[in-house]
């Protein structure tokens, strides 16, 4: 099944899980204002598939003849790493200038992995070349880039939607 939603939005709902063990609880239970009904639905059956969450059986509905499945979270959901795209991200946003190696070396992805996300950085004016090589005009001299837009912790959405492909 492809995922619809937000990584953030899956750990809101994750945490809140994980405060529940031994409890039982109800799709409409997860839904608020942050998460929506079909999010809610698709991550409480991933977790049930992983065996964190089973169904318990049905309860009646607030509409006549209606009925909701109740589920229980048998054990705490556990961490799901972060995703390559979002540690390099991070790291781009503490250093604001950097060179290739700099990103490698703090987030442990390849060089060609964060050639790619720079191309598309740069395509979309997030990222720029800063002119300098570094260290100057020696060989093994390397592009110096600079964070140009910084919208926020998560990482801009044409290397979110789009990391598929970069893997």
């Amino acid at each position: 099944m492809k995922r619809r939603y937000h990584d953030s939005d899956r750990k809101a709902l994750v945490d809140r899980l994980r405060r529940m063990v031994g409890q039982t609880f109800t799709i409409d239970d997860l839904v608020d204002e942050r998460v929506s009904r079909a999010t809610a639905e698709q991550v409480v059956a991933e977790l049930a598939r992983e065996g964190v969450v089973e169904r318990i059986g049905w309860r009646r509905g607030t509409r006549p003849r209606a009925r909701v499945r109740v589920y229980r979270v048998v054990s705490a959901p556990p961490q799901r790493p972060r995703a390559q795209v979002e540690v390099v991200w991070q790291a781009m946003r503490i250093l604001r200038t950097f060179t290739v190696p700099d990103l490698a070396r703090i987030s442990g992805a390849s060089p060609d992995y964060i050639h790619r996300l720079i191309s598309r950085l740069r395509r979309a004016r997030y990222v720029r070349r800063d002119g300098r090589l570094q260290p100057a005009g020696l060989p093994g001299s390397y592009q110096r880039y600079r964070l140009m837009r910084d919208p926020g912790p998560r990482p801009p959405a044409i290397l979110a939607g789009g990391t598929d492909d970069l893997d």
